[in-house]
């Protein structure tokens, strides 16, 4: 079992995006859900990263922060990753768990800028005056859509980053 820990985490991450698109309507038990299969990304990701006392010391208290957490349990992750010298399973499963959890943790970026900054993206194809980029909220789907296509250069045109809060491409 201690060979699968990043499957584990990667069965996590895929369920909290797969719950996503059901939170667009914001009913209770979809947050509950939600919330619930974030709470098991963070415990599935301190049991990857746990294997040793030094990073569960840093990684448990992080856990409640939840951002934190994510970028700390990336650079252990990563630490991992660059310290291998063949790719087997869970190389493969720790690396995919490195991109999905870099997604996650932009969205929660996003997510904040808007928060901090409103106005900062624009949705052309929304209703106006739509709170969209809101991570948790009815419309959890689209930060982590809008995470996604940037880091895999898909580019879009119907979330169009304004300001200088957001990463605008001023051309």
């Amino acid at each position: 079992m201690r060979r699968q820990r990043f499957a584990i985490l990667n069965v996590a991450l895929l369920l909290l995006l797969a719950l996503a698109p059901a939170m667009e309507g914001g009913r209770a038990l979809t947050n509950v859900l939600f919330v619930g299969s974030f709470v098991l990304v963070l415990v599935s990701a301190v049991y990857a990263v746990g294997q040793r006392w030094h990073a569960r010391k840093i990684v448990l208290p992080l856990a409640a922060l939840g951002g934190a957490s994510l970028l700390c349990v990336i650079l252990l992750i990563a630490r991992r990753l660059f310290t291998v010298t063949s790719a087997d399973y869970e190389t493969i499963n720790a690396s995919l768990c490195v991109y999905l959890l870099m997604g996650v943790l932009w969205s929660f970026a996003y997510s904040g800028t808007e928060l901090l900054a409103p106005g900062s993206f624009s949705y052309p194809l929304a209703k106006a005056g739509a709170a969209m980029m809101e991570i948790g909220g009815k419309h959890t789907v689209i930060p982590l859509y809008f995470s996604f296509v940037t880091m895999s250069t898909l580019g879009y045109g119907d979330i169009v980053p304004l300001g200088s809060a957001a990463p605008a491409d001023r051309g």
